[in-house]
């Protein structure tokens, strides 16, 4: 690589879009879990952080510095569990989003139709400023709440799909 590695937007590697150009929407449904450090994993995420990735709560941008925030789960754990999901479908980058632990702790086992309302109504921010928060993520505010756990990854890949052949092009 001769060239920069770096996009002045994003100062992290694009080598992390390894391949992009040619990531089909099936690839990034397989992406695990970001922390546990696979490529294409932290590449989707980093995809999910370039609008920013406003914190729900206070909209405090995250970062990539996994450690510095927590990973949450859009659709939580034992949501997922008690709906017989596999460890594996449940921990996918595009299930995850980076907020800050407190607003994860707020969230815990509820299901998004039920925490994201909630969270716009208790904070009176309004549904209009939680969808530009969760835009920040490139997640959409119909697709998460309408509690269908695939079509919500479906929907958040074909997002980033065009956004990573973009970048490698």
């Amino acid at each position: 690589m001769g060239r920069s590695t770096r996009d002045p937007l994003n100062p992290m590697p694009l080598y992390l879009l390894w391949n992009a150009r040619t990531r089909a929407v099936e690839e990034f449904l397989t992406a695990g879990w970001p922390k546990k450090k696979e490529r294409l994993a932290r590449a989707t995420m980093l995809l999910t952080l370039r609008d920013g990735g406003l914190d729900l709560a206070d909209e405090a941008r995250r970062h990539a510095r996994l450690s510095k925030s927590a990973n949450t789960i859009t659709y939580s754990q034992a949501h997922l569990s008690e709906r017989n999901y596999s460890e594996t479908d449940i921990y996918r980058s595009l299930s995850c989003a980076l907020v800050s632990w407190r607003t994860n702790r707020n969230i815990a086992a509820k299901a998004p139709a039920e925490y994201i309302p909630q969270r716009a109504d208790e904070s009176s921010l309004g549904e209009p400023e939680i969808r530009r928060r969760l835009a920040s993520h490139r997640i959409d505010y119909d697709a998460l709440i309408a509690g269908d756990y695939r079509r919500f990854l479906q929907a958040r890949a074909e997002v980033l799909q065009p956004l990573a052949a973009s970048l490698c092009s």
